[in-house]
């Protein structure tokens, strides 16, 4: 039991040292980067890129199929890829990529997600 003491000290030391200092902003954006491809693969958006000074996001019928909560999930990791890069991109225009037209918008000051012209 005397062995395993300092082992157990380690670990614990180690989960704080862990909480206390979370990894570097930019493994954060890689996986942020890696999920929004993986929505892409998923039929789910079909391109994230900024237009006219703000990151849009085009979602598909896949998308718009789920219910609200999901949808401002998706949606807030592409907010938080964009905000993190540059807090100029304070917000994120939801298209639809059927008739490209606007169908929300993605805002701290409006709540999170708004779905609608």
């Amino acid at each position: 039991m005397a062995r395993r003491l300092p082992l157990v000290l380690f670990l614990a030391a180690l989960l704080v040292a862990c909480w206390a200092f979370p990894a570097p902003a930019v493994d954060t954006q890689a996986h942020r980067k890696k999920n929004i491809n993986v929505y892409i693969q998923l039929g789910w958006f079909t391109k994230v890129e900024v237009v006219e000074g703000y990151p849009a996001v085009w979602v598909t019928p896949a998308f718009l199929a789920f219910p609200h909560k999901d949808q401002q999930a998706l949606v807030a990791v592409v907010y938080h890829y964009y905000y993190d890069m540059n807090n100029q991109y304070d917000q994120v225009i939801v298209r639809n990529a059927v008739s490209d037209q606007k169908s929300g918008v993605f805002s701290k000051a409006v709540g999170g997600l708004r779905m609608g012209p």
